[in-house]
């Protein structure tokens, strides 16, 4: 579990304070020579940071059966167990340090008693302090990661109309000019909004996936563009298992077609690769005709793309788009998501 949400070196701070003013207490009895001592002043600062910050939030964050005031008093009775049985070794413990180090031992009943009725309280109050704090940055990061899966949905939802608008219309004109091949590609269609609609579903796509539905989508443009779209696959099958977020590569071949291809009465060529470079993923798109440019009211598939990296992956990942090679080309880096 994870217990506060405190950074490591945060409690480890805490710890070697405490243990700090145990060193200097010890200092001033000039005893610090015996390694019993310097155990004293290690363990049992520690159990004290350890009680407050790992065992007393445990109990508070236990789910309790009932609700309201029975659920608290029942996580109250918890850490309070916790916090008196922790409190007991801590004394029993120091004691036996201090004897062993031969260091003044004080009243044994008294210290005990001071620590089930003080210190034991107070530790179950801290604890429940760090365990409130705790549960209230679960409570956010579930609302966030809600909101980015709900954002998520929302952006392919806008994508997949958007892609099917273009294939019908597409189809539209091979109907007039060829309706047997226009009847052959519905079925190529039907493939394509069945592996869209399974898109929608899910938050991660295999390559190989990925893959199929371009080859479905390119099959309706190649209907439709003839030999003017020559088409080149530089595909890395091992990769073909790997999970990335849907409709990663459809995006780029819709606007390489788009903007590079069907505007030229010769068409032109078009590069698909994916492969790895190091431990990064690499996908890359690259077309002919005219660079692509990036104007007011287009592209609304790639800034959907951009969004969708942005939420899946943060700053691990890298998109760009622009001239190269006397076309236009399209990367998307995966930054460390592959195993050698």
């Amino acid at each position: 579990m994870r217990a506060l949400h405190l950074k490591a070196w945060v409690i480890a701070c805490v710890w070697l304070v405490f243990s700090a003013v145990a060193f200097r207490a010890y200092h001033r009895l000039g005893v610090l020579g015996s390694l019993w001592v310097h155990l004293a002043a290690v363990l049992g600062p520690g159990l004290h940071v350890l009680t407050v910050v790992l065992v007393v939030p445990f109990a508070w964050r236990i789910r309790a059966k009932g609700s309201g005031a029975l659920a608290f008093a029942q996580k109250l009775g918890l850490a309070l167990a916790g916090a008196e049985a922790s409190s007991f070794l801590i004394v029993v413990l120091d004691l036996w340090l201090r004897s062993k180090a031969a260091l003044p031992t004080p009243n044994a009943s008294g210290v005990l008693m001071s620590y089930l009725l003080v210190v034991a309280p107070a530790m179950a109050a801290a604890g429940g302090l760090v365990a409130g704090r705790a549960n209230a940055l679960d409570e956010k990061e579930a609302m966030v990661a809600e909101a980015n899966i709900a954002r998520t949905r929302l952006l392919q939802s806008q994508l997949h109309p958007h892609v099917l608008f273009n294939a019908l219309n597409g189809l539209a004109e091979l109907i007039h000019r060829d309706p047997p091949t226009a009847e052959q590609s519905v079925k190529h269609l039907a493939d394509l909004l069945r592996r869209i609609l399974r898109a929608s579903e899910t938050p991660t796509f295999s390559l190989g996936e990925e893959r199929a539905l371009v080859e479905d989508y390119l099959y309706i443009e190649g209907l439709r563009l003839g030999v003017r779209l020559r088409l080149q696959w530089d595909w890395d099958s091992s990769l073909d298992a790997h999970q990335v977020p849907p409709l990663l590569i459809q995006p780029l071949v819709e606007n390489a077609i788009k903007h590079g291809i069907s505007p030229n009465r010769g068409g032109g060529d078009l590069v698909v690769r994916v492969g790895r470079d190091g431990r990064d993923l690499k996908l890359e798109v690259w077309n002919t005709g005219a660079p692509y440019q990036d104007k007011p009211g287009s592209g609304v598939g790639l800034r959907n793309l951009e969004a969708r990296l942005a939420l899946h992956f943060g700053g691990d990942t890298t998109f760009t788009i622009g001239p190269r090679e006397g076309g236009t080309l399209a990367t998307i880096r995966l930054s460390g998501v592959l195993l050698h």
